[in-house]
């Protein structure tokens, strides 16, 4: 199932798994990072499961250790992936695991608005104002106010935009918007420019309370960087917090006690399993107050580039380029941080583009990477070699970089052979039978067969020096100058 944040994915898979359950199945959404332990039980299932794998486009090892697991039992089992796309991710994720072969051919259903009708908005609308009035009177800290009067108030008051807008609106912005309007009646002081930054500027309470309890006193700047921090830089460990923390202006220069209180508070804010912290909740309100907050202080994107993990920078490009579909800003700093940081963020690139929904800025930065100057061959070989074997086999979306990509691996591999052929022309062979492949793929028959015949020519050569060592290659040439 496949659509935009916001849209309802995992309330519905919520729903599902709710009703499976009440009949006996075991039905549940898979844990953020499970042990192996975790899924090793699958294999003793008795009775019919439905497991549920959010964010399916950003987990593919994790659902090629699932989908093993679940082909043990006899027992009926059903799994159901939420994405945002149902794009190139499929592709790669078969071409990188056997196991997954089944994916590129399995049924999507796109998730719709539940409401495209400016009534059933409107009518969707009046009905989360009063179900959170309702709830509102229990939550702790926002009892000293009459909702259900305030309820009465802004229902009188419908948004315009719910019966003007022609665009699909998700529920969930509905929703936000009728939370929005509640606490303003209540609070016309805490009143933002949109509803997320209204919610955001009821959050704050809730991020000064945590840090209370752990002693830190913090103005709202330090505390909006820091949850922004925490949004756009995952952390696995606590190392890896302490090291973001460490780049953020107001926290970085506490002692080191202090430090360790502030990661501690920031992973108590949003917990998520398998991760020392988590994210703000929900994604888009998370997306929006990281574009708000890099709107103004670039440096929370910046800063901790250069020391971030391969896994931190695809979790980093991948929220940018979600919020950029809202906040086209974002484009500017996706180009930057790929620019400063090629050998991580370069490959981290390729496989975020695979899983967006809109990778434009994804691929626009990687057209300004091979484009920009390197300072020498062997520094854009180690990249070059990396960007291609991030790019899968099978990609639609990505092919015409891949064969820009092999056309710089080429040339710089030629220009390393020309000086020292005994160590470099065996990259030379390689690269040159890489780029007949990807070039085949685009349709440059002509040109795929001239790649394919030197690779072959190169690899002649070298089995003649060396034949254990480079025959197997010399019989893969082959055969590829046969496809060709």
């Amino acid at each position: 199932v496949v659509g935009p944040g916001g849209q309802g994915k995992t309330r519905l898979a919520t729903q599902l798994v709710s009703e499976l359950a009440s009949r006996g199945w075991i039905a549940g959404l898979v844990q953020e990072n499970p042990d192996e332990a975790t899924l090793e039980a699958l294999s003793g299932l008795k009775v019919p499961a439905a497991l549920v794998l959010d964010y399916a486009e950003t987990r593919p090892d994790l659902l090629a250790r699932l989908y093993r697991a679940i082909s043990v039992p006899d027992i009926s089992v059903r799994l159901l992936l939420l994405a945002r796309t149902a794009g190139d991710w499929r592709d790669s994720a078969a071409a990188d695991h056997e196991t997954l072969a089944w994916l590129p051919d399995s049924p999507v259903r796109n998730l719709a608005a539940l409401e495209p009708t400016a009534r059933g908005r409107t009518d969707a609308w009046r009905q989360a104002v009063t179900a959170l009035a309702r709830n509102l009177q229990h939550l702790p800290g926002m009892d000293g106010h009459d909702w259900l009067v305030h309820a009465a108030t802004v229902l009188d008051r419908v948004p315009d935009w719910l019966s003007a807008t022609a665009a699909e609106v998700p529920m969930l912005g509905i929703h936000m918007d009728a939370l929005a309007a509640l606490l303003t009646t209540a609070e016309p002081t805490l009143t933002g420019a949109s509803a997320a930054d209204t919610l955001l500027l009821h959050e704050r309470r809730y991020w000064r309370r945590g840090a209370i309890v752990r002693g830190l006193v913090l103005d709202d700047v330090t505390a909006a960087d820091a949850v922004a921090a925490t949004t756009l830089w995952t952390a696995d460990t606590e190392a890896e917090a302490l090291a973001v923390v460490a780049e953020i202006r107001g926290l970085r220069d506490l002692p080191e006690d202090r430090r360790s209180a502030a990661v501690h508070w920031l992973a108590g804010l949003y917990p998520a399993e398998g991760r020392f912290w988590g994210t703000l909740q929900p994604d888009r309100l998370g997306e929006h107050h990281v574009a708000r907050i890099l709107a103004g202080r670039p440096e929370l994107l910046s800063a901790p580039i250069r020391a971030a993990s391969q896994g931190q920078a695809e979790h980093a490009l991948t929220v940018l380029t979600r919020a950029a579909l809202d906040h086209p800003h974002l484009n500017q700093h996706i180009r930057a941080a790929v620019l400063a940081a090629p050998s991580t963020f370069g490959p981290a690139a390729v496989t975020s583009a695979l899983q967006s929904a809109a990778p434009s800025p994804l691929l626009e930065a990687l057209a300004a990477l091979l484009e920009a100057p390197v300072s020498d061959d062997e520094t854009a070989v180690r990249l070059l070699r990396a960007l291609h074997g991030a790019v899968p086999s099978a990609t639609h979306i990505l092919r015409q970089l891949a064969v820009q990509i092999a056309i710089n691996l080429t040339a710089s591999c030629r220009r390393l052979a020309e000086t020292n052929p005994e160590a470099y022309l065996p990259d030379l062979a390689l690269s040159l039978q890489e780029l007949s492949s990807r070039l085949g793929a685009v349709g440059q028959h002509e040109e795929a067969l001239a790649a394919g015949q030197e690779a072959l020519n190169k690899y002649r050569y070298l089995a003649e020096t060396s034949l254990d060592a480079y025959l197997p290659e010399r019989a893969k040439s082959l055969n590829n100058l046969s496809n060709r």
